[in-house]
């Protein structure tokens, strides 16, 4: 009871003193304060040694300690820009105390190991000249020269590792000092999760002059990361310009340097069927880049893509596509297929005839050839019934033997078709109906109704039929579309999930209310925060502390928050006021510990 009533009185303390803050910053800030005050801007040195303790304290607490990383994070990024005016000592010590373990709430965690690395190389008196190699602490750096900006001095490549952080780093050098170079390489981390681009992999592909302007290109492959059963990777094209290096490679989603396929074969840097090459396709002294990849879709169809990506004197932009395809069975069940959609019947029995003097692609992932098959066949008894070919029908029909492993969708399907044989409106209604599935009653209605997908394209998938990204196929695609036999227009193309979406404009994004979500303003104030926009961060912290459902941990957040943000919009005899009464609001928090940080005679 004592600890309940303890932490109310803080609350009210620390809302009553925050309210004073407010009205004295109306009218004089120094009111607010008993005793007078002076901004402070802690040195790196100080701030840093003092983040240890700090966080300790929080963790003590049992309060977020997380949110109080965060905003340390935020802060020391955005007050000092050089943190090689630190010691690494001090640096290290308040990189590990905020770092606890592999999976980092960090958002500067590459910067974080920049600095350490930056401050090392000072402190230690490293010349790049004269080693191969360093180590410190768990790390181990490699070091490479180049000349990436062509102006006869190079730079260093470091190829930063340890257990838990890897990354390459550019170094240049202005009289005895290093310096890293802003570059868009990644970091690649052991405790994020494999969609991240930080835990994949990367390798260099090509150091050289590839647009002809005595620049030279850096290209990397980016892979190893993905989701719903895909592999993917993205190739960085980096050029140095105005002091840094940029990505010159398109980063388009639809025409980017980007390629997946189904994940379990190939590499995780490149996937199964996917390489890259640079190539003077019109002798003109300029390369273009090149990605070839072999791909395949849920009728066997296989083929493959060739993209080519052309300098257009700024950067690399998508210039042509390419696609051959294999003489594979599924290329000519997937040519039927959209021949059967688009009613021509007497040029889908052509395709399919011709589908069957070819082999399959065994090696297409989730795709039972077998069931396929005898789709296939049930299909073009239905093409043959429907151009008016009853004979042939006939006779492909009985093609068909009975297979228990059919799926009971395929099964049913085939019933109908033999059962309505003669009557091609009647065979076209019942195929229609095979599909038409009750869904409030059907058992697991996810995924594909048959063993294989029908009913549309999918290219490039990496879940197998039955998996609920793949839905049912509308029942006029995968058995027929009666409005054909009326003449009526053919209908539109769907997605596998039924129906054309709407062309709806998107939804007027609500005006936060943060006084009634004070931990929403928290986030915001800080993303505002890490963009450099102080005033918006004062605004919504403000907002936050009209709220009486935020905790203790989150209102002196809040009030920190308030503090600092004054402070670095300039407003400084209202900051120190925030600070000095949000540490004698409660003494003993973390939040008040960094308070004091900031100004002098606090105590009183």
């Amino acid at each position: 009871m004592l600890k309940h009533l303890k932490k109310a009185s803080v609350l009210h303390a620390l809302l009553l003193a925050t309210l004073l803050v407010v009205f004295a910053d109306m009218s004089s800030a120094q009111s607010a304060t008993e005793t007078p005050s002076e901004l402070v801007v802690p040195g790196a040195e100080t701030y840093l040694r003092a983040v240890p303790e700090i966080v300790a304290q929080q963790a003590t607490s049992g309060a977020g300690t997380n949110l109080l990383i965060n905003f340390i994070d935020a802060e020391f990024a955005a007050r000092y820009p050089d943190p090689a005016v630190a010691s690494f000592d001090a640096l290290s010590a308040a990189y590990r105390a905020l770092d606890r373990d592999l999976y980092s709430f960090l958002l500067q965690w590459p910067r974080w190991n920049q600095w350490l690395l930056l401050n090392w190389i000072q402190e230690a008196s490293i010349n790049l000249d004269e080693v191969e190699q360093f180590d410190y602490e768990e790390y181990t750096v490699q070091v490479e020269r180049r000349d990436f900006d062509a102006d006869g001095e190079h730079e260093w490549l470091l190829d930063v590792r340890s257990s838990a952080y890897s990354q390459l780093v550019v170094v240049a050098r202005d009289g005895q000092e290093y310096r890293i170079i802003p570059s868009p390489l990644p970091y690649f981390s052991q405790g994020l999760s494999y969609t991240f681009v930080a835990s994949g992999l990367m390798e260099k592909q090509l150091f050289g002059d590839l647009n002809a302007d005595g620049i030279p290109e850096w290209v990397l492959a980016v892979g190893g990361y993905g989701a719903n059963g895909m592999s993917a990777g993205h190739l960085l094209v980096l050029l140095w310009q105005n002091g840094q290096l940029v990505n010159v490679a398109p980063e388009d989603d639809l025409e980017g340097m980007e390629y997946q396929s189904p994940a379990g074969g190939g590499s995780p840097l490149f996937p199964y069927g996917v390489s890259i090459s640079f190539e003077d396709e019109e002798n003109d002294g300029l390369m273009s880049v090149i990605i070839r990849q072999e791909q395949s879709d849920n009728w066997g169809c296989t083929w493959t893509l060739r993209r080519v990506f052309d300098w257009d004197g700024d950067h690399y932009a998508f210039s042509a596509s390419e696609r051959a395809n294999n003489a594979v069975r599924g290329c000519s069940f997937r040519a039927a297929e959209e021949s059967m959609w688009s009613h021509d019947y007497q040029a889908a029995s052509g395709h399919y005839d011709r589908a069957f003097t070819l082999l399959p692609d065994e090696n297409v992932p989730f795709v039972d050839h077998a069931e396929l098959e005898r789709y296939a066949t049930a299909r073009l008894v239905l093409a043959y019934s429907l151009a008016g070919r009853h004979d042939e029908a006939a006779a492909a029909i009985e093609l068909i033997d009975p297979r228990p492993e059919d799926s009971p969708t395929l099964m049913a399907f085939i019933s109908v078709i033999e059962n309505t044989l003669g009557n091609a409106p009647s065979m076209c209604r019942a195929a229609y109906e095979a599909f038409s599935f009750d869904f409030t009653t059907q058992d697991g209605a996810t995924g594909s109704p048959l063993n294989t997908i029908v009913g549309y394209t999918i290219e490039n998938f990496g879940n197998p039929p039955n998996h609920p990204s793949h839905g049912f196929p509308l029942p006029a695609r995968a058995g027929c579309d009666p409005s054909s036999l009326a003449g009526d227009d053919v209908l539109p193309l769907s997605l596998p999930t039924g129906g054309v979406p709407e062309n709806n404009p998107p939804p007027t994004e609500p005006i936060p209310d943060y006084a009634a979500d004070p931990y929403a303003a928290l986030n915001a104030a800080l993303d505002a925060i890490r963009e450099g926009d102080f005033q918006s961060g004062l605004d919504i912290a403000e907002q936050g502390l009209q709220s009486m459902q935020a905790d203790e941990n989150v209102n002196l957040a809040l009030s920190y928050v308030r503090a600092l943000t004054l402070e670095f919009a300039g407003q400084h005899d209202q900051a120190v006021a925030q600070y000095r009464a949000l540490y004698l609001a409660d003494t003993d928090s973390a939040w008040s510990q960094l308070a004091g940080l900031h100004a002098e005679s606090i105590s009183g």
